[in-house]
């Protein structure tokens, strides 16, 4: 009972330690977690994977390729002796055994292009893993500052709140002291539960965009898991000026989408080659070694003259008479003397020359001159793609600096404007309506400035991206 009790409370122990444990994620910490088990990774490493057995298989179609072939036969009733090609009635038992071998000595060099291609093809197949890895991080990153931005709005509501609840305790003691009209107390009380329902709104969005990062990153979250914010060492007072056309000939040189369809283009000619070579000659090498054993293969001796027989009649037509004799004993030559004993070999030489298929190798060569036109214009693609996602980029970099600038701007306008009216709202100037207003206009630039931080922020680190491929958590 003791042991049940002790096991019970190790489990309630255990569940309340794993309830408080608490996970806090940088940046960085998101993106290596998502990198290790994000579906669209694992999927582009299993490309990979089969594109480097590709490879592996065509360096190895150059080996011969060797075969050992055995069998173990029952031949029953009527049936042809192998050794002696006559027919036998009884049950014979016999083996085959072989080692044959063939290797291609010029196929139009068909087996090297090959090579070649899945070469290329592996290279497009890394580089496909590269751009699945930059567009996972940047999701990743998208996602962390929309955690981090909520964050901040949620705090600022917060914030909102409190000033309110102070105003409506310091408006409840003059009411008290019959100082100021009842209803400047109702319309506090008014705007601390519409400043509430702001507050659970946000709360909202924040725990949405947590739900949204956990399930890019494929994590399960843990009770009390949280992000970092990130330490802002940015100044967004000297941004500078990026030209869209230097930071694409600089990213096109290394990006990997660009790559991959480079490669692309290089296999896809080595494929032309590939189907060129089948308008070739093919030359080719084999040999094989065999033997048989059978139990119709008898040894005989201890032979005995029974009379004799007549031979043949000579030219002056005499009989040549010889003595007629009869084994008197016979086995089954030993399965070792006998493998021995019908050993043979063979090596040759062949060549196939194509002449009419089907039309199938020129097809193929049509085919393959397609498939270069494809590969070409899929290129083509890709470097549209990456100029317009630079050019995206950086347009979106120059509206959040002007949007921060803006809402930098509207944020010491409405402050000082706040601070005014709160003068004149305690000095009982001002009637609260248009107090709660000018209170409105405060919070709501505080929100804009929050986003136009973040969105910026975000930006930059775009930038950052296409200009060094790395986002940093700073």
């Amino acid at each position: 009972m003791k042991n049940k009790l002790y096991i019970f409370v190790a489990l309630i122990l255990s569940a309340t330690l794993q309830a408080g444990a608490q996970t806090n994620w940088t940046l960085e910490d998101c993106i290596n977690h998502a990198l290790k088990n994000n579906i669209s990774v694992q999927q582009s490493q299993a490309q990979l994977s089969t594109a480097t057995n590709n490879l592996l298989q065509s360096k190895l179609s150059l080996l011969p390729s060797i075969n050992a072939n055995a069998s173990n036969n029952y031949n029953f009733g009527r049936s042809i002796d192998p050794f002696t090609n006559t027919f036998a009635v009884q049950q014979i038992r016999s083996n085959n055994f072989s080692i044959s071998g063939n290797v291609t000595l010029f196929s139009g060099l068909q087996n090297q292009n090959t090579i070649k291609q899945n070469d290329a093809t592996l290279k497009a197949a890394k580089q496909d893993l590269e751009a699945t890895r930059n567009t996972v991080a940047l999701n990743i990153a998208a996602a962390f500052l929309q955690v981090v931005l909520n964050e901040e709005i949620v705090e600022v509501s917060r914030v909102q709140m409190q000033t309110t609840q102070q105003q409506l305790d310091r408006a409840q003691k003059l009411v008290d002291a019959g100082r100021q009209p009842i209803n400047t107390v109702l319309d506090l009380k008014a705007q601390l539960s519409s400043e509430n329902l702001t507050l659970v709104n946000a709360q909202n969005q924040l725990e949405l965009s947590y739900l949204n990062l956990w399930q890019l990153m494929m994590y399960q979250p843990a009770v009390g898991d949280k992000v970092v914010k990130p330490t802002i060492t940015q100044d967004f007072e000297n941004l500078p000026v990026y030209s869209p056309q230097t930071i694409y000939e600089n990213f096109s040189q290394t990006a990997p989408e660009i790559r991959a369809a480079q490669y692309r283009v290089n296999s896809s000619l080595y494929a032309h080659k590939v189907a060129l070579g089948g308008r070739s000659p093919r030359i080719s090498l084999s040999g094989s070694i065999s033997s048989v054993y059978s139990e119709s293969f008898k040894s005989y001796g201890g032979y005995t003259t029974i009379g004799t027989r007549e031979l043949y009649t000579d030219l002056n037509g005499n009989p040549v008479i010889a003595p007629y004799t009869i084994p008197t004993s016979a086995s089954v030559t030993p399965f070792g003397q006998q493998l021995n004993d019908n050993l043979g070999k063979f090596v040759g030489f062949s060549m196939s020359i194509p002449i009419f298929n089907g039309w199938q190798v020129n097809n193929s060569i049509s085919n393959a001159k397609n498939s270069i036109q494809i590969a070409d214009l899929n290129k083509k693609q890709a470097e549209n793609t990456v100029y317009r996602d630079v050019t995206t980029a950086v347009t979106q970099y120059e509206a959040a600096k002007a949007k921060y600038t803006s809402s930098k701007e509207n944020i010491e306008a409405q402050q000082k404007s706040y601070e005014f009216a709160n003068a004149r709202n305690e000095a009982g100037l001002m009637n609260f309506a248009e107090f709660a207003l000018i209170k409105n206009n405060l919070a709501r630039a505080e929100t804009n400035m929050v986003q136009a931080k973040y969105e910026l922020l975000f930006r930059i680190k775009t930038i950052e991206f296409y200009n060094t491929g790395k986002i940093t958590n700073q």
